[in-house]
């Protein structure tokens, strides 16, 4: 059952302390003065739902070869595509590149801010999605993110390394990929045919892309099931107004 509360409170605060203009009004010998304070409620949206023990299960399969794979595909794919589509100069990589990134070592880069603040952690977050949705735990999918960030900086570009994406990219990866998941998720619905169906798999694939990937190659994206398949369940949704 779906249950809303719509409520707030109006209460009055005072208080002999310093004044403080964000929760007090101030008289013009700084003195507080009593004013009314509204204090929000959270407002429960949904009714949490237990996750079923079938797709606990299911997701607890770990598939540790199709993980790696897929993190060193995207980087080769990705690799491929910034060399003979975009043609970026930091792209074109030989072994004497590879080399050099050894024998030089990490660096701060000055790359732009969406660069190293978006664009690395969302690369994180297809590396950790890679584990994430092959069944590993949240510390157990960071090491992919690792993993595919240090393979980026050492082989894939002839740049020296960078020391903030070595950061970033994990770090960032591992905070928006577990928001994704967790999100898709809730979009999936493998109880669902037809139409709804491919609304679902569809609107879970462009917010994580990996998992929808992972359930078209394991034909989880067609397949029907008598539970919701979600790993979660429905977890508290709440607002604050």
């Amino acid at each position: 059952m779906l249950s809303t509360v719509v409520a707030y409170s109006q209460m009055p605060i005072t208080s002999d302390s310093q004044c403080s203009n964000d929760i007090y009004t101030c008289s013009e010998d700084n003195k507080p003065v009593s004013v009314e304070k509204y204090a929000p409620y959270r407002h429960i949206v949904s009714t949490p739902v237990l996750p079923d023990s079938a797709d606990v299960r299911m997701h607890e399969h770990k598939a540790f070869w199709r993980a790696g794979a897929e993190t060193v595909g995207f980087n080769i794919g990705l690799w491929a595509f910034d060399r003979y589509v975009l043609k970026g100069h930091y792209a074109y990589i030989s072994w004497n590149t590879i080399k050099e990134n050894f024998r030089h070592g990490f660096e701060w880069d000055d790359d732009h801010l969406h660069t190293n603040m978006f664009d690395h952690p969302y690369n994180g977050s297809i590396f950790f999605n890679a584990g994430r949705s092959n069944g590993f735990n949240f510390w157990q999918s960071e090491l992919f993110a690792i993993g595919g960030s240090a393979m980026w900086e050492m082989f894939m570009e002839c740049e020296y390394p960078s020391t903030n994406d070595i950061i970033a990219t994990p770090i960032g990866g591992a905070a928006l990929g577990e928001v994704l998941y967790r999100t898709s998720d809730l979009i999936l619905d493998d109880r669902s045919t037809g139409g709804e169906r491919f609304g679902r798999e569809f609107a879970a694939f462009l917010v994580d892309p990996m998992k929808g990937i992972n359930r078209i190659v394991t034909g989880a994206a067609w397949k029907k099931r008598t539970t919701s398949g979600r790993r979660f369940g429905i977890p508290p949704i709440t607002g604050v107004f």
